[in-house]
């Protein structure tokens, strides 16, 4: 137990916030709808600072489902920001509704409806679907700590170590 307090000092002193406290997300939802094609930007989406997030995008008709869920080894005992873009290409032209689900532990692990958006779409496009998560950290670490994943690791639970 104490070589998890010290480790957890040094993770504080490196990154300057407890491991109980959290990044302060802003999350806002940025959409742009291209020809063809709607672009999803949701950035500072709050999750785990351990967890890598997974997009799923299920489309039935004029209605698109965006799952963001929280993908998790073990768990740090903090909460970070992420930017998360989803584009979605091949889409007819006309008004599309647009939800925004995310999946969490710190929300109980269910799908939670984050938001619904109507969006007018004109032209064509060929179809696909471009996903990614970009880890959003307000801080840098000093050049001799190591990787991320050694920082992460000073934020997981001494059960998890």
């Amino acid at each position: 137990m104490r070589w998890f307090v010290l480790t957890s000092a040094l993770a504080v002193a490196l990154l300057g916030a407890t491991p109980a406290m959290s990044q302060v997300c802003d999350e806002k939802i940025e959409i742009a709808p291209g020809p063809g094609e709607i672009d999803v930007y949701h950035s500072q989406a709050e999750y785990n600072c351990c967890a890598w997030i997974d997009t799923e995008v299920l489309q039935l008709g004029a209605e698109i489902d965006i799952f963001e869920r929280e993908q998790l080894e073990a768990p740090c005992d903090c909460l970070c920001c992420f930017d998360i873009i989803v584009g979605v290409s091949g889409l007819s032209p006309g008004e599309y509704v647009l939800r925004i689900w995310k999946n969490s532990e710190c929300i109980g692990g269910d799908d939670v409806l984050y938001g619904t958006w109507v969006v007018d779409v004109e032209g064509l496009s060929d179809p696909s679907v471009r996903t990614t998560y970009i880890p959003c950290v307000e801080t840098t670490a000093p050049a001799d700590v190591g990787t991320w994943s050694t920082i992460k690791a000073l934020f997981r639970p001494a059960s998890a170590q």
